[in-house]
């Protein structure tokens, strides 16, 4: 990976998200080659305010998602209320929720396309909240290559995403929310090092994303992992 490659950070979060949320935008860092894409759960019928919440505690622009947006570095992406997030070819589209069950936005549908269209250049984050959304979408995002985080549940309002996300196994850092958005910056400091390496896992990354996509086994807890130390 190259270092200036954009990286896509997906965060998925319900009750408890908002805090969650404002505790770690206030806290991070405008970095120049990566955006911010946010799925939290929200009432279908009821406007969202996260935009406006959010954008007084970070300097880094928040903006609500339209159809069709060019994801672009340096930006915070809100999804709208009532509505399901996706990306396709540098892109977010948003399409309309038809069924009443279920969580609004789904993490699983949004994390799933983020793995599709970032690989491993994807970074996707578990807040707090209730239930288990967006624990299959993290083996997505692990078996495209990408990085996976959880916010440790003892600091989570509600802890069942977390908890569900670590469950799987697939879940590469389990942090503090108040340490979330450091790590993050290790991270992204810390990827493309190796370039060599980093063709290699892309290669890999791909093969896993195949049978994945295939079969649904996930093959990349086989594959070594490069260290984030700092």
């Amino acid at each position: 990976m190259q270092d200036k490659e954009l990286v896509v950070i997906g965060i998925g979060s319900s009750a408890g998200g908002l805090e969650a949320l404002q505790m770690m935008l206030s806290k991070l860092k405008n970095i120049d080659n990566c955006a911010y894409i946010i799925a939290q759960h929200l009432s279908p019928t009821h406007k969202s305010m996260m935009v406006e919440l959010l954008g007084r505690v970070t300097t880094i622009p928040v903006l609500e998602i339209h159809n069709g947006m060019v994801i672009k570095p340096q930006s915070i992406y809100i999804t709208p209320e009532n509505t399901d997030v996706y990306l396709s070819k540098g892109k977010i589209y948003l399409k309309n929720i038809e069924q009443t069950y279920g969580p609004k936005p789904s993490v699983n549908f949004f994390f799933n396309s983020l793995a599709q269209s970032f690989g491993n250049r994807s970074l996707g984050i578990i807040l707090s909240g209730t239930g288990s959304d967006g624990a299959f979408g993290i083996r997505a995002i692990k078996a495209a290559g990408g990085i996976t985080i959880a916010q440790s549940p003892s600091t989570s309002k509600y802890d069942g995403m977390p908890v569900s996300a670590i469950n799987t196994g697939k879940v590469d850092i389990v942090v503090p929310i108040d340490h979330l958005s450091s790590e993050i910056e290790r991270i992204i400091r810390n990827l493309g090092k190796n370039v060599g390496d980093s063709i290699n896992e892309s290669i890999i990354s791909q093969i896993y994303k195949v049978i994945f996509e295939e079969r649904g086994v996930d093959f990349s807890q086989y594959k070594k992992r490069p260290s984030y130390a700092g």
